[in-house]
């Protein structure tokens, strides 16, 4: 009797006329057909939003699906903003400096000030020769009076110079005035141009500025020092050993400008040099 009163219990869901209290529409269901329906709505649900999630990018919004390659950006990007945060406090140091410098703020060294009189006093001492100098030099002068192996030497030493090659090809736009402030010259080359060493030596500096492009720095032998400003890409690291006629960098091609240029300084024992004078253009 029970068992029957079970099977026959159902749900009636009825919509009537307000007006006129008529049925309108009505739906019998029973526990089991409920939530047989219940079940496939949230099944058919879950299907369609598992299918929005995993084939629309969408699904790149949830951990541990991100494309590999946009992972790789990310990182990539990431350090490009760690390397621009250190050039940033790099440039704020040295524009530091600059200014203390330009405002009188930087201390003076701990060398004594020295007075020109004092200099004018030591430059009137006469120079006299104690009694051991002047054997000495008595003696050498006594045992080459006939040896002229040491003029040739030193005429040797001399002729042999060190021959330059022009770093780059193109036509010189500035020349070298030390006194306007111009310690090297400006060549104009097609963009892309490859900017070579002009001589044997060592990488002792490459930097880079936003604006200015890098700047590299070699050392060749017999106190001699090639710097070149305004490169768009550099071929060397610092340390590395670059031979002669060897592309160390490239002239900026950014724009494809015709005016492309950098700028060769030659210095020789500290003091600058003027390019032309050892290097064919």
């Amino acid at each position: 009797m029970n068992k029957n009163k079970k099977n026959k219990f159902k749900y009636n869901l009825i919509l009537l006329n307000e007006s006129t209290l008529e049925e309108v529409f009505r739906i019998k269901t029973s526990k089991l057909t409920f939530s047989l329906a219940l079940g496939i709505f949230t099944l058919i649900s879950f299907t369609l939003l598992s299918i929005i999630i995993f084939v629309t990018p969408i699904k790149h919004m949830l951990p541990g699906y991100a494309d590999v390659s946009v992972r790789e950006d990310v990182l990539i990007e990431a350090q490009r903003i760690d390397s621009l945060e250190t050039l940033t406090q790099h440039n704020e140091r040295q524009l530091l400096i600059i200014k203390n410098i330009i405002a009188d703020n930087i201390k003076l060294d701990s060398i004594s000030s020295i007075d020109s009189t004092d200099i004018e006093k030591w430059n009137n001492l006469p120079l006299i020769a104690g009694s051991a100098e002047a054997a000495f030099v008595k003696q050498y002068e006594e045992e080459n009076a006939f040896n002229v192996n040491g003029y040739d030497d030193y005429n040797k030493s001399q002729k042999q110079t060190i021959v330059f090659i022009a770093p780059a090809i193109g036509t010189i736009n500035k020349r070298f005035e030390p006194n306007n402030g111009s310690y090297g010259i400006t060549i104009l080359c097609p963009p892309n141009t490859p900017i070579l060493a002009p001589q044997d030596g060592h990488v002792i500096l490459t930097n880079y500025h936003p604006t200015q492009g890098y700047t590299i720095i070699i050392q060749h032998t017999d106190g001699y020092i090639s710097i070149f400003h305004q490169l768009g890409e550099k071929l060397c690291n610092i340390g590395s050993e670059v031979k002669v006629g060897e592309a160390i960098a490239f002239v900026d091609s950014k724009n494809n400008k015709q005016d492309s240029h950098i700028q060769y300084e030659l210095w020789h024992n500290g003091s600058a040099i003027n390019p032309e004078d050892q290097i064919t253009f």
